[in-house]
This record gives structure tokens, sequence and C-alpha cells, in this order.
């Protein structure tokens, strides 16, 4: 059993401002109410009168959770910002993560090995151009990609130049607050994760998807830790740089890494950047024109569109000449319809934006 009681109430500062703020002690006790030792007794959560909590405990681990030890113990939690007013870190979220500029170029390195093999990949990305269509990004980016793989004795190097589109939209799972339990719907079985958030010497990071936060429904409406063997690594992302970038070994054979070792900011540079000194010859993203049918073309209005061995949902965005936006549909799977009667007679260029690819194709409207 535990009390709790206000021992002190005094005027106090946090993140730049100054309030009276009362601090709240506990106290373990035995069955009979006696107090006991315990280390609960050395924690306190301090409520602001103008603002609220300015500390308070991970209470999902109240008081411990225990294996016959202790596991996750209870911990003081701070505040580090408030949203109203504008004041220290803020929450980090899915848009923030992805607030690129024209310009910004960042370098990353993905290594991944077992017993037989192994590789590494270099990337560079470099954005040429951004467009906002209601509460969707569009941001275009330059990538040079470099690959090696070792494999059984054997070695192999590709070297690749092309343009890709990513498509950012809200995230409300990622979005939630540190410590806030979201649905993971990602195993067999009802697990729920939490993220943390911390300032890392680069940027403001925000984790995503760790096992090591899962929580499991059990006994009705008891929750606990999830325990989980093998690889797992949390998905870290940098505030205005991206992800996700991730570290994991497993017992010294498997290994998975994505880390960012340069990028250049709004004019800010750090890190060191990859060489992509190598003889490269430009992929066009039309590499595969099997891919996709379009007819008619031209068209005077309904146009069809057939996908082959597309199974998911992706955009079709549409531009003219000068680069102006005509349309943007969301479309699924392989066959498709729409109509473009009411755009005017020219030459149009449709992109296909999928999860892990950009596809372009030339249009005519009569």
């Amino acid at each position: 059993m535990f009390t709790a009681k206000v021992d002190s109430i005094r005027l106090s500062d946090f993140l730049g401002l100054t309030d009276s703020v009362r601090y709240i002690s506990f106290q373990a006790q035995n069955g009979d109410g006696q107090n006991i030792s315990h280390y609960i007794n050395a924690k306190r959560i301090a409520i602001s009168k103008n603002y609220g909590l300015t500390r308070t405990l991970n209470f999902f681990n109240f008081p411990d959770i225990e294996f016959g030890f202790v596991l996750y113990s209870v911990q003081e939690m701070n505040l580090i910002g408030f949203n109203n007013p504008q004041t220290g870190v803020q929450n980090l979220t899915w848009k923030k993560v992805h607030d690129h500029s024209i310009g910004d170029e960042l370098h990353c390195i993905s290594e991944n090995g077992s017993m037989n093999s192994q590789s590494e990949t270099d990337e560079i990305m470099l954005l040429l151009d951004k467009s906002i269509v209601g509460d969707t990004v569009f941001n275009v980016w330059e990538r040079k990609i470099k690959r090696m793989v070792y494999e059984s004795g054997n070695q192999s190097f590709t070297a690749s130049i092309d343009t890709v589109t990513r498509v950012i939209t809200s995230k409300p799972e990622f979005d939630k607050l540190p410590g806030v339990a979201y649905d993971m719907n990602i195993l067999r079985f009802g697990d729920y994760s939490t993220h943390s958030m911390y300032q890392s010497e680069i940027a403001l990071i925000k984790d995503d998807n760790d096992l090591g936060y899962f929580v499991q429904g059990w006994s009705g409406n008891c929750y606990v830790s999830g325990i989980f063997d093998g690889c797992s690594p949390p998905y870290i992302y940098y505030e205005g740089l991206g992800g996700p970038y991730y570290y994991c070994t497993f017992f010294g054979f498997d290994y998975t890494k994505r880390r960012l070792v340069y990028y250049r900011k709004d004019g800010v540079e750090w890190g060191t950047p990859l060489d992509f000194t190598v003889n490269t010859t430009l992929k066009p993203i039309e590499a595969e024109p099997e891919l996709i049918t379009i007819f008619p073309n031209p068209s005077v209005g309904t146009v069809n569109i057939e996908f082959k061995g597309n199974t998911g949902e992706y955009i079709l965005r549409i531009t003219d000449t000068s680069g102006r936006q005509a349309g943007i549909f969301f479309l699924k799977g392989e066959s498709n319809s729409i109509d473009l009667s009411n755009l005017n007679r020219g030459i149009y260029q449709l992109e296909f934006i999928t999860d892990h690819q950009t596809l372009s194709r030339k249009l005519a409207k009569w």
C-alpha cells in the first residue's frame, strides 16, 4: 500500500517560467499500515499552480514490475516542453520529422549481415522539389545509391542515380506524446507501445516500434511488458532529418544498421559527406514501361490505367508542362479509370507514386 501527501509548496523555476509548485511525496506501507522501506519513498511529483504537472512518474510501472527482481522500476519524469505557452522542447510529430527544404541533403549508410553474407548501401538524398496539397506534402528527391554485397566469398557492386517522390501525410500513432500507449496492430495478438523522445547531439529524436516498449494485455485490464528475442531495433527519427535510423546486433552474427553520417540543411552542415565518385549511369524512372499502360492516349476525357502487379494503394499526380499541379488521384489495385475532361488541351506529366518507387508517364489531352 502507498500513501501520498503534499510535503512542501514553494516558488520554482522550470522552462524559464516561475510558478507556485506543490511537491507530493510517497510512502510505502505494509498490510498493517506501518511505514516500510521502498525506493518509491524517494520519488516525488510536482504540480504547478498555472501549468499543471512539471514532474511526474512513469505510472505504467507503478509501483514496480517484478519477476523475482525489479525489472522496470518507477522513474521520475520531468517536464521538457509546453505547447501553450510555447516553451522548452515540443512534441516531435511526423510532419516535423519530414520538414525538409529544397536543397537539403542527407547521407546515410545501411548495413546488414549474417554468418554468410554482408551488405552495405551508401545513399545520398538531395531534395529537388517540394509541394503541399491540403494535408499532404510531396518531396521530390534525387537519390544516389552505391551497394556492395559480399556473399559466400563472392562480392558485387552496383551504383545508380534516380528520382523518387516521398509522400508525407499525418501519422497519428507517431504523433502521440512520449509515454502514451498506442495500438501496434502488427503481431498476432493485441500489443501496445509507447514512444520515447530525447535530445541528441544532432537533433531532437523520437523512436518508433521499439519492442522493448511493448505491453501486452493480460488478465482483463492488466498489462505487462512484452519479452521478445531477436534483433528488433527501435526506429529513431530526427527532427527535420527524416528516418528511420537504427542499430541492432544479435549474438554477434546478425546485425542491421542504418545511420545518418552527414547532412546539409538550411545552411548548416554536420558530419562527413559520402563520396560518390564512381562511374554511374542515370537510371531512368521509365526503365520498366511495361508496368503501366495508359489508354486511350491521347484522350478526350476518361483515361484507363493498368498498373501491372500492383495490389496496394498509390497516388497519381498530374502536372502540366510548366510544372503546375493539375490534379491528384488516390488509386488502388491494377485497374483504374479517371475522368480528365476538365483538363485543358495539352501534354501532361503523370507521376505514379508508391511506397518504394515513382514512375513517370506522358499523356496528351485533346
